[in-house]
This record gives C-alpha cells, structure tokens and sequence, in this order.
C-alpha cells in the first residue's frame, strides 16, 4: 500500500474492492465473501455505494488497506500509512494493523512518525541508507538510555551512527 492514494476516484468502494480482488486473480464469490468479511474488518459498513471522491483521507486509508488486504497475503508492505489521516483513523488503522498481526501476518512499515514506530514489534533506524539501529522499539530507547526512538534517531543521525 503506497502513501498516496491507488484507488479510482470514480469507482464505489466496492468497485474498488472487486477491481483490486479481480487484480489480484480472486473469481467472483471469492471477492463478494472478502468484501463481506473487509466491510466489517475495516469498518467500511455503510460506504460500500459511496463514490471512492466523497471519501475523508481516513476513509480512503482503511480502504486502501482493504485492497491491498482482499487477497489475504502473508506480507503486507505499507509506505507511510497514516500520512495525511486524521487521529481518529489513524489509530483505528494502528488498531487494524494490531489485529492483521495477531493472525499471522507480517507488516513491514516505513514511517517518519517514530512515535507510531512504537507499534511495530522491531524497528530498524535508518538514515542516508545506513542502518543505525535494529531491535524491539523500548530496547532500543532503554540500551541509549533515551526516552524515545526519536531521540535514539536524532542522537545517532547526528553522530554519524557512531
């Protein structure tokens, strides 16, 4: 799922469920028992008729999120997945991103809101493509003797890593 917006704007949130399902290779019934299934997972119930263009940011982040989740993969690779999305959904979608975890599924997430990496079960700090620092987002902060990733970040960018 990419920062910006992949869905059609003049689709339904349900033509873009079905689209991105038939992407994906997904037959028919297949789609309707995941739209079922990803309107209440996802909170969508309501929406399924509405056009993709009245949706909020948040609106269109959990649907994203549902597209890219219709074919229930293993791995799910999230670019910036609360950018431009209000506090509300932004914790609902860390909520959902929790429950998709506990079933099995790895997310691998990029982020610059470090306080959000503390979501993540391991983080890994890079900067200019150097890896600074990898680990369990507390471990990290306690072994620099630090109150938060963001400050391990900025003590190690500005070092150099060193």
């Amino acid at each position: 799922m990419s920062q910006k917006f992949s869905l059609y704007e003049d689709l339904t949130v349900t033509e873009n469920l079905y689209f991105f399902g038939s992407i994906y290779g997904l037959g028919k019934p297949e789609i309707t028992r995941r739209c079922q299934e990803l309107y209440q997972k996802m909170k969508l119930n309501g929406l399924e008729k509405q056009l993709v263009s009245t949706l909020s940011g948040g609106w269109k982040q959990r649907l994203a999120l549902a597209c890219a989740f219709i074919h229930q993969p293993r791995l799910l690779v999230l670019d910036e997945p609360t950018a431009g999305v209000d506090p509300v959904s932004r914790r609902l979608l860390w909520d959902l991103l929790g429950d998709l975890s506990t079933e099995g599924i790895t997310i691998l997430v990029t982020t610059h809101y470090l306080d959000e990496a503390n979501h993540c079960h391991l983080v890994a700090l890079m900067n200019r493509g150097f890896l600074y620092a990898f680990g369990p987002p507390g471990q990290l902060a306690a072994e620099e003797g630090l109150d938060s990733l963001e400050d391990v970040f900025i003590k190690m960018a500005s070092s150099g890593g060193d």
